[in-house]
């Protein structure tokens, strides 16, 4: 052989060789491309199962890579746990919490019968001051004392629902006697007056115009310890602007004492009684001016016992005169003084009554 065919040949075997090595890398680009097909039908397969069972799909990018990129080769088969079947004892699908709101077990559930829906201490009375953040606030109003011309002498500052006090010492009018403190309403100041507002209160002197008190209409409750009820309805010109009304309870005994200097004993079956005030606003006892009506409205805490009942009122200390008849549950009446009222069940006639009544008013 030639050594120019030698050279030739070489260079074939050589290209051969060459173009063998070729396609031998080429063998596994195809084989993993093959398997990524493969693998990305299954992920199709697996997505497909998922959506036929009500899962919604979910995409799969393992690594964190962009979707759809499979540089990571053989990563694309690690599947992740199907979450169509949790084994994990919390799912929420079925809870096994105590403590579940769905099925509650506190005993103090409030659909539970068996739990009192009433405050722990019905009969305490709700505090005024609940709900206040600064329950040591306490409100005082300015009082000021001006002379007959209007010049401020004193200014000071007084607790709501607290007395005045020491009431300054007015200047002296040459001719003319000092009569008194006077309110802008007419009201004349004492120490013991009690304020509720702003007070402008003017010295006055002989002579002087003194404003009349107003007296408007006003309305009246009050409910006892006993839970009597006592309700006034005061016409224009009866009291002065102002005024309170204060009910009080008789004791047992005093009440049953009144009511034996009426009725015996052995007909006496039930009775209640109940001592009404009215104050003005310097804290003084009151009554209706001229003698003038006020409607009032007694109602018990409860059903009287007895067949007949009436209402008395005391007119002096152990001395009571009949009002009319009452009810088993109070009375009405119309009143132009103030002092115990009491309600007398009996299971008799009444009449004995009243004439135990006309006895102790000749006795008197």
């Amino acid at each position: 052989m030639s050594k120019l065919t030698r050279i030739l040949f070489g260079r074939r075997t050589l290209a051969i060789i060459v173009s063998l090595i070729m396609v031998l890398q080429l063998l596994p680009l195809a084989t993993i491309a093959d398997n990524a097909e493969g693998n990305a039908d299954a992920v199709d397969v697996v997505a497909l199962e998922r959506n036929e069972v009500g899962v919604d799909e979910v995409g799969f990018n393992p690594g964190n890579k962009e979707e759809g990129d499979l540089s990571t080769g053989g990563l694309i088969g690690d599947l992740p746990t199907d979450p169509v079947a949790p084994e994990d004892p919390t799912d929420p699908v079925a809870p096994e919490d105590p403590t579940d709101p769905v099925a509650p077990e506190d005993p103090t559930d409030p659909e539970n019968p068996e739990e009192p829906a009433t405050p722990e201490n019905p009969d305490e009375p709700a505090d005024p001051m609940a709900g206040n953040d600064n329950p040591g606030l306490e409100i005082s109003f300015p009082v000021t004392f001006v002379d007959k011309d209007g010049k401020v002498l004193v200014r000071m500052s007084v607790l709501a629902g607290a007395e005045i006090g020491e009431l300054p010492e007015a200047p002296v009018v040459e001719g003319r006697a000092f009569i008194g403190w006077y309110a802008e309403n007419g009201m004349r100041v004492y120490p013991t007056t009690k304020v509720n507002g702003i007070l402008r209160i003017t010295a006055k002197y002989e002579g002087d115009e003194i404003p009349e008190a107003e007296m408007p209409a006003q309305s009246f409750a009050y409910t006892t310890v006993h839970n009597v009820t006592v309700r006034a309805n005061v016409p224009e010109g009866v009291f002065p602007a102002g005024t309170t009304m204060r009910v009080s309870d008789l004791t047992e005994d005093e009440t049953r004492a009144l009511a034996l200097t009426v009725v015996p004993e052995s007909r006496l079956t039930d009775a209640v009684a109940v001592d009404i005030t009215f104050y003005d606003a310097n804290g003084m006892k009151i009554e209706p001016k001229d003698q003038n009506k006020v409607h009032v409205e007694l109602r018990a805490n409860r059903k009287m016992e007895g067949e007949n009942f009436a209402l008395y009122h005391e007119v002096r200390t152990g001395v009571l005169s009949i009002m009319g008849n009452a009810t088993p549950y109070g009375a009405d009446f119309d009143a132009s003084s103030f002092s115990v009222y009491i309600v007398i069940g009996t299971d008799g006639d009444a009449e004995y009554a009243r004439i135990k009544v006309l006895f102790h008013r000749m006795k008197a």
